[in-house]
């Protein structure tokens, strides 16, 4: 609930360069690839991201519906993770 408080979505901090090659904006929806899934997020260009990096919180999307604030929501990073 804390979380959800202080940040009730959860986004993809990506550099300006790297957003600039994949044509990506602020607000746009970023689609994060891995050879385990994919996750929906909002973008956040950043300059204070390492270029070659891309940050997300942990702890959205959970699958379980007795997490009712979190489930489905806001991507999941465990769906990126092998």
């Amino acid at each position: 609930q804390w979380l959800n408080t202080l940040s009730p979505g959860n986004q993809a901090w990506i550099h300006p360069d790297t957003a600039a090659g994949s044509k990506l904006r602020d607000g746009d929806e970023a689609v994060l690839t891995s050879a385990a899934g994919t996750m929906r997020v909002t973008a956040r260009v950043a300059p204070l991201i390492r270029p070659e990096c891309i940050y997300v919180q942990h702890g959205f999307g959970k699958l379980s519906k007795w997490q009712s604030l979190a489930a489905g929501e806001n991507g999941s990073d465990a769906a990126l993770l092998v």
